[in-house]
Parts: structure tokens; sequence; C-alpha cells
């Protein structure tokens, strides 16, 4: 199994503004996005997000590396209030 961890962000200001080429303020928050993914018989997809979303990522990683063939896989993104949860938010 291979687990990714990335930090949370949050938009100060600006948000919009990226749209038309104009700079905006971020910074990282202590709340982090965590997938993992792990061999499986069949490709499976366990998330709040719709499913068509994650493997439409998939595809594109697929695409950009030039991948023919992808093993089924089964991809893990937890919910967020369980992430909240353990970063003791609520």
């Amino acid at each position: 199994m291979i687990t990714v961890s990335v930090p949370g962000k949050i938009h100060l200001m600006g948000e919009h503004t990226v749209v038309y080429g104009f700079p905006a303020l971020l910074a990282a928050i202590n709340l982090r996005m965590r997938v993992s993914v792990e061999a499986s018989e069949k490709m499976e997809v366990i998330s709040t997000e719709p499913p068509d979303y994650v493997l439409y990522a998939v595809q594109k990683v697929q695409e950009y590396f030039k991948l023919k063939i992808l093993s089924p896989m089964k991809i893990t993104v937890p919910l967020l209030w369980e992430r909240l949860r353990q970063s003791r938010i609520l």
C-alpha cells in the first residue's frame, strides 16, 4: 500500500482573481489530505468525492505518464470529518 499526504490550503484573498492571471494570497493549514492506493482484484474507489472525479484524476495520471495499462487498484480517501477529528478541530 502507498499512502500520500499533502497539506491543506486556505485562500486569504484573491481566490477568484487568479482565474484572470492576478495573484492570490494562500497559506497552508494544519489539515492534511491523505490518499491510499493498494493492489486489488478490481478498480475500487472509497471516497466522499464522486468516484468519477477520482477516476478522472487516475486517467490524467495515466495519460501524463503514457501508461498503457494500469493494474486494478483500491483508492481510499478518508472522510473529511475523520481528518478533522484526528486534528482535534472537532
